[in-house]
């Protein structure tokens, strides 16, 4: 890792549906590591009355062993101890909102990103669009520091997905990471078993599917360009499902945990504390076993194959799937 003396941000940038949710998991069973889901979505998840919206432990978040502790921290540091956890939580957003899901929307932001100057990032703080980005960013990196001083883990997970959050939080850890470093991990996985996965979840035609699929890549290609190398590293579902412990072993590496932390991945440990992410998460027993789901092959005619490819199959081969 970048630092002995502070932990290393783990971010997980992927499309939907890539298994963001069995790597977050599996890095939380290795020790001096914590798995802790789509961070993002902390501050809306705490401050909500859905009761669906509760912490991997089954606890409502504000009443959580890890969450309602960090909160505390929180409040703590903006001097704003008299306030219930619900409702701080309802005024400390987390979230640079939806400009990454159309280029157009807040068009200064998602440049500026792309750029990757983190001076012009500081200095157009005149937009609001760029100003709530900042003032999110910020917070964000806050809640990681309570995370760290509350578990005293070496790798937090942030498996938020987001392109723009990646972005904004790896310009920014030198000015407000406090010591903290962000590595990402690009997930990847075959866009016939993204496309797949969705018509399951909501029917529509593969065209639609492959579009998305084919602009969300490039999106995130782009915000991955002006980060470098060594803190970036690009990992395959397929491989995570089908060799889970050599994969791992390369992650291990990539933020300086010992190698055999990934055998540790194997062992589900108890008392995880994910926010939103996959359904199996609640799963008490945790992942131990590894389905590898190819349902796509089964599931696309060749029409829909045919479809697909008119629309994103030469992006789907260059990531290398034939």
């Amino acid at each position: 890792m970048a630092s002995t003396n502070h932990a290393t941000i783990l971010y997980i940038v992927a499309h939907g549906h890539s298994g963001t949710t069995l790597l977050d998991t599996l890095v939380g069973n290795m020790e001096g590591a914590i798995s802790t889901g789509e961070i993002e979505r902390i501050a809306r998840w705490a401050s909500s009355d859905d009761a669906e919206q509760i912490c991997t432990c089954g606890a409502d978040i504000n009443e959580c062993s890890l969450w309602g502790p960090v909160c505390d921290r929180l409040r703590t540091r903006e001097g704003r101890e008299g306030e219930s956890r619900r409702s701080f939580w309802a005024d400390y957003k987390t979230h640079l909102g939806n400009l990454g899901q159309r280029f157009y929307a807040g068009f200064l932001l998602p440049l500026l990103l792309l750029l990757g100057s983190s001076r012009l990032f500081r200095v157009a703080r005149f937009n609001s669009h760029v100003a709530d980005a900042w003032l999110a960013t910020l917070r964000s990196w806050r809640v990681f520091l309570a995370l760290e001083e509350q578990t005293g883990s070496r790798v937090i997970v942030d498996s938020s997905k987001s392109p723009l959050r990646m972005k904004a939080l790896y310009m920014t850890q030198s000015a407000m990471g406090e010591g903290q470093s962000l590595r990402v991990v690009h997930l990847v996985r075959d866009g016939r078993a993204i496309v797949a996965s969705y018509q399951r979840r909501i029917p529509r035609s593969v065209a639609h599917y492959a579009r998305e699929w084919r602009r969300r890549l490039f999106y995130r290609l782009g915000m991955l360009l002006t980060i470098k190398s060594e803190h970036t590293l690009t990992l395959r579902y397929e491989d995570l499902a089908t060799e889970p412990v050599a994969t791992l072993r390369r992650l291990c590496e990539f933020v300086g945990l010992p190698e055999q932390c990934a055998d540790q991945a194997m062992e589900s440990k108890d008392g995880k504390h994910n926010i939103s992410g996959n359904p199996a998460r609640l799963d008490r027993e945790g992942i131990t076993r590894i389905r590898f789901d190819e349902r796509w092959r089964e599931q696309l005619s060749s029409a829909d194959l045919a479809e697909f490819d008119r629309y994103a199959g030469w992006l789907n081969q260059r990531m290398g799937y034939r």
